[in-house]
């Protein structure tokens, strides 16, 4: 058989202090982006966090096989490739309780205090499942390079609005009712 050649895995770190007030932010300026270059950034976005779940995915199940749970690692799933508004990517097990935890991954080539974008849907789905609901931050993540490298995630538990700050970045708007 043909010698399979190492990958990527993950690390896992502390997640990252809070940025001090005034410090970061958002930018008000914005800049015109070309159609072309925009469908090419959703593309180049849309390969990042198939490959940031991915990693999550062995990592998941590399965790529950080391910690004598192969029966759990093989019933991991990657529950976005069949429900893409599910709320979360991966459904995967608590190696000591053997509970359920529902995934979110979210994945950046950015740093790690670098926003991401996150739907109400997956805030709200956050709400729901409480604790058993995890957000797994992948940053620094080239999707070019897929050889013996490791790449870094912090994990974030429970309701998202109580472990991040959020900022609305769209609306749906629809017609008001005029009496």
């Amino acid at each position: 058989p043909p010698e399979e050649k190492p990958k990527q895995t993950l690390k896992q770190v502390k997640p990252p202090k809070p940025p001090r007030p005034g410090i970061g932010g958002s930018r008000t300026k914005k800049t015109a982006i070309p159609p072309e270059k925009l469908l090419r950034q959703e593309e180049n976005n849309r390969i990042l966090g198939e490959r940031g779940e991915e990693l999550v995915l062995d990592y998941e199940k590399n965790k529950l096989r080391e910690a004598g749970r192969s029966d759990l690692a093989e019933r991991v799933h990657h529950i976005a490739l069949l429900d893409s508004s599910a709320g979360y990517d991966i459904v995967s097990f608590d190696e000591a309780s053997g509970d359920e935890i529902f995934i979110e991954v979210k994945t950046t080539k950015y740093a790690r205090n670098r926003p991401f974008f996150i739907s109400r849907n997956e805030v709200l789905k956050s709400e729901s499942l409480g604790d058993s609901y995890k957000i797994y931050r992948v940053f620094g993540l080239n999707p070019d390079v897929k050889d013996a490298s490791e790449v870094e995630f912090y994990i974030k538990t429970g309701s998202v609005t109580e472990q991040f700050e959020l900022m609305p970045t769209s609306y749906s708007a629809s017609i008001k009712q005029n009496d």
